[in-house]
């Protein structure tokens, strides 16, 4: 069966599961709530959420495939000339940046999946580019692990600003595992060294000391939420303080979850679940 078939109006698939508002009563209260349905899919192996709650999945033969606000299927997009697919960033639904590392190449895609550029960086002199991410102004931010640094390029590639070496300014080199572009913020998440705060310039301002940290999501100008060891914590990036959140989600370590305006969605073992805020 189709993945479309399975996976469209989600929303019908279960019976309505409560949730507490995520912010801020569901970061202040707990209660115990039954086991969701899992909604079937084909074997997907990453997720992404856009701004307007569509759902982006990737599926096993590398292909995306976008689901509405609403659970039906939108447009698809497949590329299997480039090697497995990295990552994807759908922070702006009108650009949506996919990263193939194999090749080290980004594909731009405009809101129905086409493709609308391509930026090949190893024909810029980026040979060991290990993340990307798509910033508020469409300029694309990159790390860079040959030179330990965070660079930020144009649409055609041009570097328009270089973070300092992060080995001069940590205790130890960095070995990130996410890069994300929100809120004019730049957040690289070392699961060892902590969390790194920059500017929009690439500028490094601090280091949270969130140690662990797994499907690390902003979601305003600051409020972090992650995942460690299988819990659901907060980050005040005003109070600088850490906080549970006391919701029981039937995720493991190797859990990917994502929190939008309606819907809280989570994948593991190849299963996209989904759960409605209410």
């Amino acid at each position: 069966m189709e993945c479309h078939s399975r996976f469209s109006k989600w929303h019908n698939l279960f019976l309505p599961y409560l949730v507490i508002a995520i912010l801020p009563v569901m970061l202040a209260c707990g209660t115990s709530r039954p086991q969701p349905t899992a909604v079937e899919t084909e074997l997907i192996t990453r997720i992404a959420l856009d701004p307007l709650g569509q759902l982006y999945v990737v599926t096993e033969n590398n292909e995306v495939i976008q689901y509405r606000a609403d659970g039906t299927e939108g447009y698809r997009y497949g590329n299997n000339t480039l090697g497995e697919l990295g990552s994807i960033d759908p922070a702006n639904p009108f650009s949506i940046l996919l990263y193939y590392p194999d090749f080290q190449t980004i594909i731009l895609l405009d809101r129905t999946l086409n493709e609308k550029g391509r930026i090949v960086l190893s024909g810029l002199g980026l040979l060991n580019i290990e993340l990307v991410a798509l910033d508020n102004d469409n300029y694309i931010w990159v790390y860079d692990a040959a030179d330990l640094q965070l660079k930020k390029l144009d649409q055609t590639g041009t570097i328009s600003y270089t973070s300092d070496r992060l080995n001069l300014l940590m205790s130890a080199s960095p070995n990130p595992i996410a890069l994300l572009a929100r809120h004019n913020r730049l957040l690289l998440n070392d699961p060892t060294l902590g969390v790194l705060l920059f500017d929009q310039f690439g500028r490094l301002e601090s280091t949270l000391p969130i140690i662990g940290a797994e499907s690390l999501q902003q979601l305003d100008d600051h409020t972090l939420i992650y995942i460690r060891h299988g819990d659901l914590f907060r980050y005040d990036l005003r109070a600088l303080q850490e906080s549970p959140i006391e919701v029981k989600i039937p995720c493991t370590e190797d859990c990917e979850l994502l929190i939008g305006k309606e819907k809280i969605f989570w994948l593991e073992n190849g299963k996209v679940e989904v759960r409605d805020i209410d």
